[in-house]
């Protein structure tokens, strides 16, 4: 958990003790030599202070938060007691958090260790330190009292969290996607020679030119409604167990064939009315 120090900023109160905030508004590990100076030794000392709102909310916890202070005893006497109260925008909230008995006549360091969970106001703003001196000795040439010369307060605190922030990210990065397992329904293309044997019924004795390589675009998966062209020739002859007009003929020679189905188009068994066809468009020439 983060820490910080805090010094006085306002001198709230201060009794038997001259001087100003800036006196003490130091740190007690190297104070500057200034001091809230004794106006008498017969009387008690008091200061009360208060300081700048912290970063951040305080935590809480036994002995989290810890006044330190840099105090000496005037002439006289060997020692005076002191006590510190936390006080919280002018009310007393914790008497006596600590407390001791000064010896020094140049100085020494004093602490205080206590728990935020007292305060009213979790952010720290009201916080307040009072420190008394009691005045000891016999006679009043004799009497001896505290001086302060520097206060802090060492703050422990919870770091502010920003919710929403936008940030800033500057760079290139590269993506490189994974292959589908199953490509459906593709397109591609598809180059072939396909030749498709047939034993036509009925028709004999027919020359074809048929002999092709066929270029075909379709779907990867299915393969259909796909248009070949079909060149060159071939001998299309009768099945000798198919049985035409008047009799069995021989068979010259089988079936090369060269097709592409196009759409429901089927192979007509109506070889007389195809040959006619191809013969009238030139595709093919009849022998004899």
């Amino acid at each position: 958990m983060p820490t910080e120090s805090q010094y006085p900023d306002v001198l709230l109160l201060q009794s038997n003790l001259s001087g100003a905030v800036t006196d003490i508004d130091d740190d007690p590990d190297s104070p500057d030599g200034l001091w809230l100076t004794a106006v008498d030794n017969n009387t008690d000392s008091v200061c009360r202070v208060s300081f700048p709102t912290p970063t951040g909310n305080l935590n809480t916890g036994v002995g989290l938060q810890q006044f330190r202070a840099w105090v000496r005893i005037t002439a006289n006497a060997t020692a005076t007691s002191w006590v510190i109260d936390l006080y919280e925008n002018g009310s007393l909230v914790t008497a006596s958090i600590a407390s001791g008995s000064a010896t020094s006549t140049t100085g020494e360091l004093i602490t205080a260790n206590w728990d935020a969970a007292s305060l009213a106001a979790v952010d720290g703003s009201n916080v307040e330190f009072l420190i008394t001196f009691t005045r000891t000795g016999g006679s009043p040439t004799n009497r001896t009292t505290g001086e302060v010369g520097a206060i802090e307060w060492v703050v422990d605190y919870t770091t502010a969290v920003t919710r929403d922030a936008t940030a800033t990210i500057a760079g290139t990065s590269t993506v490189t996607s994974a292959a589908p397992t199953a490509l459906r329904n593709a397109l591609g293309v598809v180059t072939s020679s396909s030749t498709v044997t047939a034993s036509p019924t009925g028709t004999f004795g027919v020359s074809a030119a048929i002999a092709s390589t066929s270029t075909v675009t379709a779907v990867a998966q299915k393969v259909k409604d796909a248009t070949a062209s079909i060149i060159g020739y071939s001998w299309i002859t009768a099945d000798p167990e198919k049985p035409s007009g008047d009799g069995k003929r021989e068979t010259e020679n089988a079936v090369d064939l060269r097709i592409t189905e196009a759409g429901d188009q089927r192979v007509t068994e109506n070889w007389d009315e195809a040959f006619a066809s191809l013969v009238a468009s030139g595709s093919i020439v009849a022998d004899g």
